[in-house]
């Protein structure tokens, strides 16, 4: 009976980890007060990295949502950000494995993302931008952690292409979402 209840408490301290992943934030204005827009954060320290000077490099992710866009942020050695500083014309793509559940098909999703100020995004806007209601659902509906990677090509200079692998795991992210 002891072992059922400590291994019952273990998977609960999991659940209630992995439900932590997502935190919940309020900007703040110019004085330090906090505003009535909010986001979420995420963050991976377990990338991994690859172009023309290194291979299987360190990478962090920083993963910021709102009800607008999704913005990412990718750390090189887990130091700045370092996207946005690429030489020439460059085109920015995420890859997603997503596995087939109840509510998945299943197979690699890409976007196209935008660069600002060394951050990536996918926008709320069907025109021009990104996906960002079918990015937020395959959050809310997958069940494993989902593998991903950011490919940068350069249009100009081949040898400069660079790829950025990292897992965003959807666990609690529902419940976080429906704070925002």
């Amino acid at each position: 009976m002891k072992k059922i209840i400590v291994l019952l408490l273990g998977i609960v301290l999991v659940v209630n980890l992995n439900a932590q992943n997502w935190r919940h934030y309020y900007y703040v204005d110019e004085f330090g007060d906090k505003t009535n827009r909010d986001f979420l954060q995420y963050d991976y320290k377990d990338g991994s990295f690859n172009n023309s000077a290194t291979t299987n490099s360190e990478c962090g992710l920083y993963l910021e949502i709102t009800k607008e866009y999704v913005n990412f942020k990718l750390y090189e050695y887990l130091e700045e950000p370092s996207v946005g500083k690429q030489i020439g014309d460059c085109t920015y793509e995420l890859f997603m494995k997503i596995e087939k559940n109840n509510e998945l098909m299943g197979g690699i999703k890409s976007y196209k993302l935008y660069t600002t100020n060394r951050s990536l995004i996918i926008y709320d806007d069907n025109d021009d931008y990104g996906d960002y209601e079918s990015f937020i659902n395959i959050l809310k509906k997958s069940v494993n952690p989902i593998k991903c990677y950011i490919l940068i090509e350069n249009n100009e200079y081949n040898s400069l292409n660079s790829k950025y692998n990292f897992v965003i795991n959807p666990i609690g992210f529902t419940k976080a979402y429906e704070k925002l």
